[in-house]
Order: C-alpha cells, then structure tokens, then sequence
C-alpha cells in the first residue's frame, strides 16, 4: 500500500512539475510573439520594461488594497444583519480602485506609444483589442440564449 502512495504521489508531482512547465512557456511564448509582432529594438525594449516596471509597482499596492476591501465587503457578508449600504460601500471602493489600475494601464500604453513607430503602435492596439474583445465576450451559453419556442404559428419560419 506504502508503495502504490508513493507511486500516486510521484506521478503527481510529475504531472504537476509539467503544468507549471507548459504555462511558464506557454507565457513566456506569448511576450516573445507580442515582441516579434512589434519588432521592438534593444532599446524599445529596455523603455518598455521600465514603463511597465513602475506600472507592475503601481498596479500592486492597488491590487493590496482590493483585497483589503475584499476582506472587509466577506467580513460584512458574514455578519447575522448584513447591512447593504456597508456592502455598497466596500463595491464602490473597489470599483474606484479597479478603475485606477485601467487609468495606469492606459498611461503605460500612452506612454509605450511615444517611442514606438506607426506600425509598431498599430500592432500593440490590435493586441490589446484582441485581448478586450476575448475579456467582454458575450456568452453563448443556451442558458443565456434560449432558443425561440415553436408556437405552432406557421407564419413565424
């Protein structure tokens, strides 16, 4: 039994060791593709990685204090007598704060853009296009799309 436990866990480890693995390239991969497609130069790419840099920074404190604001709106949640407004209160918080990471997002590809040529800026917004229409895909689920019931009415098809 000891034996067939070790087994378990030595495949699993393996199977694990590989997922960590796929998504390192798998991420690594999509930079160097977004890269290539802009075809940045050494330089472009040392800009780049300082602007994002500091945004990353920025980004993070945000980020801490969502989850702060997180915790608070749960805590609340958990409370015999919720009070809505509280709750309300703790989702516009949050909201503001969300809102603030897209305004950041917003001034690093303003601030990409300055030193990028006309091709190089068209390439980094259809990315991001891509990426906002992939985000905001509408779903097609039956649950959300019922389909039209037959009337029997002839007149409908």
């Amino acid at each position: 039994m000891g034996k067939l436990i070790f087994r378990f866990i030595f495949i699993l480890s393996i199977l694990l060791n590989l997922s960590m693995a796929v998504h390192f390239f798998k991420d690594n991969f999509k930079t160097k593709k977004a890269e290539f497609a802009l075809n940045l130069t050494k330089q472009q790419k040392e800009k780049m990685a300082k602007i994002r840099l500091v945004n990353h920074k920025k980004n993070e404190q945000i980020k801490i204090q969502i989850r702060r604001c997180q915790g608070k709106m749960i805590t609340d949640l958990r409370a015999v007598e919720v009070d809505k407004e509280k709750i309300f209160a703790h989702l516009r918080d949050i909201s503001a704060l969300q809102e603030k990471i897209q305004q950041n997002s917003i001034e690093e590809i303003l601030a990409v853009k300055k030193f990028l040529h006309h091709h190089q800026c068209e390439c980094l917004i259809d990315g991001l296009q891509a990426k906002l229409s992939a985000a905001t895909k509408i779903c097609s689920k039956k649950c959300c799309h019922p389909e039209k019931k037959n009337t029997g009415d002839k007149s409908d098809g």
